[in-house]
Parts: structure tokens; sequence; C-alpha cells
């Protein structure tokens, strides 16, 4: 299994050239906000002004589309050239945007909605425990995480560690999360691979 992406040393750097040189539009962005996020929204009908975090965000589609149906937004993306991006591009997002790294970040008030859609498969498996401890506080208990990544484990050219049912339940285990499903689906990307999707619920009484 192939990590290249995740094990570079000057991770700043590599992804601020990515949206940079523009590679970003060739390989992961869309320009529409994810259909399997809407989805979940729907489905879920969280209240409005429910508060959610976006990792990874971006160029932020997905979270524009969540501000525009008046939820709470909070975008963090270790790139601070994504973030100009979606500043530039959007000039009236109503959204909180921050530059880190969701491995040693952290919030001051919890969220009710973590949506992940491909930073985690850039996280390399000893850094991995470090994201679920981020996340587990980001949460309200009752919150959802919903997580998304590349499945690709067979491929030695691949650039992404696997999202794997397993590992995912041994980051949140079952005394503090309920794992509401783990699924297969064709990751929508202009390169468009093999992937995975899971909801996890926080359990009430997990602070």
């Amino acid at each position: 299994m192939s990590a290249e992406w995740a094990q570079v040393k000057n991770k700043i750097s590599f992804w601020d050239d990515m949206y940079k040189s523009g590679h970003y539009q060739k390989s992961w962005n869309l320009q529409f906000p994810s259909t399997e996020l809407i989805s979940i929204v729907m489905a879920l009908e969280l209240p409005k002004k429910s508060r959610f975090l976006d990792v990874g965000c971006g160029a932020g589609f997905d979270l524009e589309y969540l501000s525009e149906q008046g939820f709470s937004v909070t975008g963090i993306d270790i790139s601070s050239v994504a973030i100009d991006l979606i500043r530039r591009r959007v000039k009236e997002l109503k959204a909180e945007l921050l530059v880190g790294d969701i491995i040693t970040a952290s919030f001051n008030k919890p969220f009710d909605f973590v949506t992940d859609r491909g930073c985690f498969h850039h996280i390399v498996n000893d850094e991995r425990p470090l994201y679920a401890k981020t996340i587990s506080h980001a949460l309200k208990p009752g919150g959802y995480l919903f997580l998304r990544g590349c499945c690709v484990s067979d491929d030695i050219r691949q650039p992404w560690v696997p999202l794997i049912s397993d590992e995912i339940n041994l980051l949140f285990p079952s005394k503090h999360f309920k794992n509401l499903g783990f699924i297969p689906f064709r990751y929508e990307a202009p390169i468009s691979i093999p992937g995975a999707m899971v909801l996890l619920r926080k359990k009430r009484g997990n602070n």
C-alpha cells in the first residue's frame, strides 16, 4: 500500500502547491456539492442553525451548500491557498474559515455534524488516532461524523491510505459511537476511484 501523499514532509507546502497549480481541479475538486452529502443532510432533517464542520474543505463547494441551507458552518483546511480560493469565489459566504491541520486542531464549540470528503484518506495510519481524538472532542453527544474516502488497497501506485471498516471501528469504538453504516460507493471526482462512506453517531453521555 502506498501513502505517498500522506507521507510528504512539508504538508502545507504540498497542498498549497496543489491549489496554486490548479491540480486540485483535475483530481478531486467538484464544481457542485457532493450528492451523498446532500442526501444525508436531507435524510437527517437537522434543525437550521445546527453547527457543521467541513474537514479538509478545499475549494468549499460542500460548505457553501451547507451555509445556503441555513446551517452554522466552519471549514478547515491545511492550505491557506484553498481558504483564499473560497473567499475569492464566494464573496458573501456566511461561514467561518480556518487554516489548520485537523490532527492538531481544537474548537471553541462542539459541532452537530462533521463532514470529511477525502481528508482522512490522506492521513497515515499512525496519525489516525489523533484524527479520531480531534473529531471525538469536536462532536456533540448525538452528533454525526460523515466520512468518505478511497478504499483502494491493492494498487501500490495509489497515493491514498484506504478507508477500512475494521480500522474505523477501532478508531471510533462502539462504546462511544454507533456505526450507522459502512458502504462502498464510487468516489465522485474528476478522477473516479472506488470509495467507501461511513456515518457514525456519537453516543449521548460521551463528552
